[in-house]
Order: C-alpha cells, then sequence, then structure tokens
C-alpha cells in the first residue's frame, strides 16, 4: 500500500494544527492515508499543492478509518469534495419571483399540495357559485349544483349542512378538478 502512497498532503484542523508531508494518494472524491495516527475529522482540510506550485484544498466529508485486516495495516479511505466545486456549487444565486394566493416552486419534485384560502363562509358561497357559473356548461347541471349551493349555505352550522354536502358532492362528482379548491373550506364549516 506504501507504493501507492506518491502524494504528499497536509492536514489542517479546525483549531489551526497542521501537519505536514502526509504520504497519500489523492482521487476525485478520495484520498487514502496510510498513517492511522493523524487526527482525521470531518470538516478538516486536507491541502496538496502540485508540482507547478497550484494548491489543492479539500474538505473532509467522512473520515473514512480502516482498522488492520491480515496484512492490510490500519489506514484511511477519506470522502473528499474540492473546496472549489463546494464554492461553485453553492455561490449561484436563483431568484424565484412568486405572485398570487397559493404560489410555490417546486424543482424536481411533484406538487402534491392542496390550496387552503381562508374566506368568510358568504364569500365562499359566492365565489363556489361564481366558478359554476362560469364553468359548467350543461345548464340543467349548472342549476341543479347552485340550487345545492344555495342549500348548503342555508344549512351552515346546523346538522343538515352534512346533508346538503355529501349532496352537492355526489352530484358535483363530475366537476372535481373546478370544484377542488373549494373543498377544504367546506369541509372545515362541516364540523
Amino acid at each position: 500500500m506504501r507504493n501507492l502512497m506518491r502524494d504528499k498532503v497536509s492536514l489542517i484542523k479546525d483549531d489551526g494544527r497542521r501537519f505536514d508531508n502526509i504520504k497519500a494518494n489523492v482521487q476525485p472524491d478520495k484520498i487514502f492515508i496510510d498513517d492511522a495516527s493523524l487526527p482525521i475529522e470531518e470538516g478538516d482540510k486536507l491541502i496538496r499543492t502540485l508540482p507547478n506550485n497550484l494548491v489543492e484544498s479539500y474538505i473532509v466529508f467522512e473520515r473514512g478509518y480502516y482498522e488492520n485486516i491480515g496484512s492490510i495495516p490500519s489506514h484511511y479511505q477519506v470522502k473528499v469534495r474540492k473546496e472549489s466545486a463546494i464554492a461553485a456549487s453553492t455561490s449561484s444565486s436563483i431568484v424565484y419571483n412568486l405572485i398570487g394566493d397559493s404560489s410555490r416552486v417546486n424543482i424536481n419534485s411533484q406538487d402534491s399540495s392542496v390550496n387552503v384560502k381562508n374566506i368568510t363562509s358568504g364569500d365562499l358561497f359566492k365565489e363556489l357559485k361564481k366558478a359554476i357559473e362560469k364553468n359548467v356548461d350543461n345548464d340543467d347541471k349548472k342549476t341543479e349544483l347552485l340550487s345545492q349551493v344555495d342549500e348548503m349555505e342555508d344549512a351552515q352550522g346546523t346538522d343538515r349542512f352534512r346533508e346538503c354536502y355529501n349532496k352537492f358532492i355526489a352530484t358535483a362528482a363530475n366537476h372535481m378538478t373546478l370544484l377542488a379548491p373549494f373543498l377544504p373550506c367546506l369541509v372545515q364549516l362541516l364540523n
């Protein structure tokens, strides 16, 4: 294993202690070190000076200490990330301008949220009627739904409201996409 240790690194601890001339094998995401006596911890830096005097700085993410096994002595397989790569990945900024009620941002995810808007019950029924008027094309169905909204409005706060709500939901089954935003507010009135 010692034959593979062709690089030299320095270990810099958070408290400022420094250990120089450590034999290592530097890979893109891992640095092998055969000196198991070193106090390597997550968050430490490993520095390598290249032959052209450029310096590479790595942050330790996982110390990767391995106890000796047979003829393989104790050693470290330190998982690292180049400090410049970390800085590059965190330095960019993204600005999101969100406008309107229930705005959201989904990044590499699916939106399974439900909009809940707090409005008075009078406004709720008025907005529900507007949505039905505007979006339900069948006149008979529109009339039936509007009548049931009136029944729910009259029955709110009474034991009869649950029955009116269930009747409305059964009638509105083909229009759930349209009515879904109103359901959380209507459900609150069931209590």
